[in-house]
C-alpha cells in the first residue's frame, strides 16, 4: 500500500472552518516565464521548457523546486495546468520533500498512482494539502518509477488557503474533592482513658466490638489507677 504524505481532495474539507472566508491572495508560482519562486531542482537533470512555456523533461527523475515564503497555516489548494508530451509520462507533486511513488499529492482524475498521467495532459487539476504557517518548498516533476517521463506543467497557482477549523473544546475536568481525613483513634491508653467519661464510654458494647485491644488497655489503665487510689 502506498503511503502519501499529504491527502488531496479527500478528507480535508472537514478541517476547514464552516463558512470560513480567507483574505489570501492567489500566488502564481509558475506561468511559463521567469518566476521568483524557482529554487533549483532534484534528480538527474533540471526540467526545461518543452514548448509553449511548459516545463518538463524526458527523464525518469527530474523535479523542479519552487520555494514559497510566508504561507499561512491551513488547507492549501494548488491548481496545475498540465501540458502534453509524446512519451509515456507521470508527474508527481509534493510539499517540502522530493516527490516519489510513495509521497505525492493526488487527484481523483489521476488514476495512474501519480499526481498526473498521460490522460491528464491538457487539463487543469487541483491538489490540496495541510500546511503549517511558514516557508514551503514545492517539488514537481518525474520520479524513479520505471522510466516514465514528466507530464509537463504550464501553470501553477496557489489559489486558496483555508484556515484550519478550531477543534471542539475538550471535556471539562470534574471539580476536585479534597480527601476526607478519618478521625484519629488514640492508641495510647493514658490518652484514651484520661477521664472517667472516656472510661465509661469505652465500656460500651459498641466500642468493645470495634476496638477490643484498646478497650483492654484502657480498662487495665483506669482500673489499675482506681485500685491504687483506693
Amino acid at each position: 500500500m502506498k503511503t502519501r504524505r499529504f491527502l488531496a481532495l479527500s478528507g480535508l474539507a472537514s478541517l476547514a472552518a464552516p463558512g470560513a472566508s480567507s483574505t489570501f491572495t492567489p500566488i502564481t508560482v509558475f506561468a511559463g516565464a521567469d518566476t521568483p519562486y524557482y529554487a533549483g531542482y532534484v534528480g538527474n537533470l533540471a526540467p526545461l521548457d518543452q514548448g509553449g512555456g511548459c516545463l518538463g523533461l524526458p527523464n525518469d527523475y527530474a523535479q523542479t523546486i519552487f520555494q514559497i515564503p510566508d504561507l499561512p497555516a491551513g488547507i492549501v489548494t494548488l491548481s496545475v495546468t498540465w501540458g502534453s508530451s509524446s512519451y509515456q509520462d507521470r508527474s508527481y507533486i509534493a510539499w517540502d520533500s522530493p516527490a516519489s511513488t510513495s509521497n505525492y499529492l493526488s487527484n481523483p482524475s489521476a488514476t495512474c498512482d501519480a499526481s498526473a498521467c498521460d490522460a491528464n495532459e491538457g487539463t487543469t487539476l487541483e491538489y490540496e494539502a495541510e500546511l503549517q504557517a511558514g516557508t514551503h518548498d514545492l517539488y514537481i516533476g518525474s520520479a524513479p518509477d520505471g522510466n516514465y517521463y514528466t507530464v509537463p506543467w504550464c501553470e501553477i497557482i496557489i489559489t486558496s488557503v483555508v484556515p484550519f477549523s478550531p477543534g471542539p473544546p475538550g471535556p471539562s475536568a470534574p471539580p476536585s474533592t479534597p480527601p476526607s481525613t478519618p478521625p484519629s483513634t488514640p492508641t495510647d491508653a493514658s490518652v484514651a482513658c484520661d477521664t472517667p467519661a472516656t472510661y465509661f464510654g469505652l465500656r460500651s458494647s459498641a466500642f468493645l466490638e470495634s476496638s477490643p485491644f484498646l478497650t483492654v488497655l484502657c480498662l487495665l489503665h483506669y482500673e489499675g489507677i482506681s485500685h491504687f487510689l483506693s
